[in-house]
């Protein structure tokens, strides 16, 4: 399944991953953004095998939209959330639950920065909120 999303503070900023189709981890299947309403597509640099991501409150009152990802950034699988527009990134978990139930959805709280929830495929849905013990890439 291909999947894109509009970023909700920038109307010509929208994100893509390609299918999921890995035999291998993490597969070569990139993140890709667009800032012109989707007329050219460029790579997020080490970022690969997204499987889910959505947006969330910005770190500051009228900044750009967290962004978080179910994926690989710098060849390490978790949960991800960039402040400054795809350019940074902050792992903020890996199994949220302990359960290795694959995550669905993923989506940050339009009004809270940091509080993050998730869907699991059998397992319910989780909730957390920042901070976190964090790993930066």
């Amino acid at each position: 399944m291909q999947r894109s999303n509009l970023s909700p503070a920038k109307p010509q900023s929208l994100f893509y991953r390609g299918p999921l189709s890995a035999a291998s981890h993490p597969a070569a299947e990139g993140f890709f953004q667009s800032t012109n309403g989707g007329a050219t597509w460029t790579a997020v640099p080490n970022v690969l095998e997204v499987s889910t991501f959505g947006f969330g409150a910005p770190a500051t009152p009228g900044g750009y939209p967290s962004i978080y990802i179910v994926g690989y950034v710098n060849n390490v699988y978790g949960i991800w959330q960039s402040n400054d527009d795809a350019h940074s990134w902050v792992q903020i978990g890996t199994y949220p639950t302990g359960s290795l139930d694959a995550i669905k959805t993923i989506s940050g709280d339009p009004n809270i920065y940091g509080q993050v929830y998730i869907g699991f495929g059998g397992q319910g849905y989780a909730y957390c909120r920042r901070p976190l013990p964090a790993r930066r890439r």
